[in-house]
């Protein structure tokens, strides 16, 4: 087993895939002060789970699991889940469109 060159493991000649908490977190430091949505990290958690060759999947069947994923990790205190901008309490049902932010 090699790095490559941007330091990330290689098992078997494909990138290890990641988790939707490794996404999320990663997403949302790059993102900074701003926010990310539950679609941008479902985009690239199904291409990091496409076979090669395999048509395009649709990121709508994993945004259950990244909105459960973004509250564990709101509960944690590791991001804020937002709702119109404002953070909400992860420990409530959170109904609707969130978005979700580092804990600065």
């Amino acid at each position: 087993m090699t790095d490559r060159p941007d330091g990330s493991p290689v098992s078997g000649g494909r990138p290890k895939k990641r988790t939707v908490r490794e996404i999320i977190l990663e997403l949302a430091e790059a993102a900074g002060e701003g926010s990310i949505g539950p679609g941008d990290v479902a985009k690239v958690f199904a291409e990091e789970r496409r076979r090669p060759g395999a048509p395009v999947q649709s990121a709508h069947r994993w945004s259950r699991i990244v909105r459960e994923e973004a509250i564990g990790l709101a509960r944690a205190g590791r991001v804020q889940v937002l709702r119109k901008g404002k953070p909400v309490d992860p420990h409530a049902p959170v109904r609707g469109v969130i978005r979700i932010r580092l804990v600065r």
